[in-house]
């Protein structure tokens, strides 16, 4: 993995694909790693990365010092959420907003299905296992 970076590093400067390399060997957490291993620092290269990451209509909320860093897709849901800490959450939603999958850097996930007349159906956590199927 290192010796990717490097290579990565040193084509930085030569290569108009570098942003798009960086987002092919990018692991969470995301915006830490950006700046440690790839000297991304620029929030607008950050949001070109994670654009390559989620896909277009995404947008970067940053706060200052100790910061946190949020992305959003074009529905406005936040989608994947870092600290400064290095600490990150992953966001997943289906077709009418539900929030279906939520994971972060502790491990913990939880699943849900929803069915009609939004109510859940399912519900599955990684400390819990299923807690209910109504499906």
């Amino acid at each position: 993995m290192k010796n990717i970076i490097k290579r990565i590093l040193r084509e930085q400067v030569q290569s108009p694909n570098y942003l798009l390399k960086v987002s092919n060997v990018l692991e969470t957490p995301y915006f830490y790693n950006m700046e440690e291993q790839f000297g991304v620092t620029d929030i607008y290269d950050q949001e070109e990365v994670m654009k390559y990451i989620y896909g277009d209509g995404i947008r970067i909320h940053e706060h200052d010092r100790s910061w946190e860093k949020s992305t959003y897709n074009s529905n406005g849901k936040v989608i994947y959420q870092e600290t400064s800490d290095g600490k990150w959450k992953k966001f997943e939603y289906d077709s009418v907003y539900h929030l279906i999958y939520f994971e972060e850097s502790s491990g913990f996930w939880e699943k849900k299905e929803y069915g009609k007349n939004h109510i859940c159906l399912y519900r599955e956590t990684s400390e819990l296992g299923i807690v209910y199927d109504n499906r």
